[in-house]
């Protein structure tokens, strides 16, 4: 029996705009996501890469169904505007990507891009963000059954929603209490703290969501709620991240240790691993002979000198002028 749930709107000739938005996809990089999903991202990813929305190919700017299904409706080009809005559930922030009424465009965009630096949603790295696209009623109407009426009911809807991670691999924040300081053996001002299940190799191929515990102290947790998208804000998680990196590097090491063979290994026979997702951010995942080659090489660097990889990987999270804007310059 499918358990696949439908919202069910009680409009007349809306079906149109709802399949217009069936068609969407979030571009981020190089890949298409399909709406209506959750999607895992890395931290390089959910900040860094390119990210817009897909409405159609260019080749049909659903300019005619539009009309078709406005004449269904009883609408206007003005009465309908699309909406494209990106917002965090944690952090309880709504930003506007794209607003316009139809009458003010000539058709539907192939493409929305996001803007750089990313809206304020986007910010914040802890639990990641949900993008919402409506065609949705510019203005009211008078009560009429069977008829979309008030401003701001959507005709159509698609959702992307955005969830980052560790490399691909999820870590979690968990509140950090005085029991659990006293449990795991950290003093009482600690702050911050990340910790690898004992049961999990960081070389494994496969790993649990829950592989990766960062412990945040609790009243710390809930001011980044607040400051995540002021520079500050930004760069305390992007230390909680590096927190976790440096706990995954430091368990690479023992884990080599105990076994010397993981040494001499092509770091890609490990794919899907925390070590190779820490790699993969630094140089990327492509399959070229080129690529592989930087893969091994940092994979190297990561044995040799753990603390100049860690330096390189904070590098690509956060750059130079990230740290000035910290300091006011």
């Amino acid at each position: 029996m499918s358990t696949e749930t439908r919202t069910i709107r009680p409009y007349h000739g809306v079906e149109i705009f709802q399949e217009l938005l069936d068609k969407t996809r979030l571009r981020l990089g190089e890949r298409l996501i399909l709406g209506a999903s959750r999607t895992s991202l890395s931290i390089d990813e959910y900040l860094n890469h390119p990210l817009s929305l897909v409405f159609h190919d260019g080749t049909d700017d659903a300019t005619r169904p539009i009309n078709a299904a406005l004449s269904e409706v009883g609408l206007e080009r003005r009465d309908v505007e699309l909406v494209v809005l990106s917002s965090s559930p944690r952090l309880k922030l709504v930003d506007t990507i794209y607003c316009k009424r139809l009458d003010e465009i000539d058709a539907v965009p192939a493409e929305v891009a996001f803007p750089r630096p990313r809206p304020r949603a986007m910010q914040g790295t802890f639990g990641g963000c949900d993008v919402r696209a409506y065609f949705c009623l510019a203005r009211q109407f008078p009560p009429q059954t069977l008829h979309p009426w008030r401003k701001g009911t959507w005709l159509g809807k698609q959702e992307f929603l955005l969830r980052t991670d560790l490399a691909g691999v999820g870590f979690m924040p968990v509140k950090l209490t005085d029991e659990i300081r006293l449990d795991v053996g950290l003093d009482p001002d600690v702050t911050r703290y990340a910790q690898i299940d004992p049961e999990v190799s960081v070389f494994d191929r496969e790993v649990p969501a829950d592989a990766v515990l960062v412990y945040i102290d609790e009243t710390v947790l809930d001011r980044i709620a607040v400051t995540a998208h002021t520079a500050t804000g930004k760069h305390f998680q992007r230390q909680l991240f590096i927190e976790a990196a440096w706990a995954v590097a430091t368990r690479a090491g023992q884990e080599i240790h105990d076994d010397p063979a993981l040494q001499g290994a092509s770091i890609d026979d490990f794919a899907g691993s925390l070590v190779h997702g820490l790699v993969v951010m630094l140089v990327g995942g492509s399959s070229d002979d080129e690529s592989e080659a930087r893969r091994h090489n940092r994979y190297r660097e990561l044995i040799s000198n753990p603390s100049r990889f860690m330096s390189n990987l904070e590098a690509r999270l956060t750059s130079r002028r990230d740290v000035l804007g910290l300091l006011g310059d």
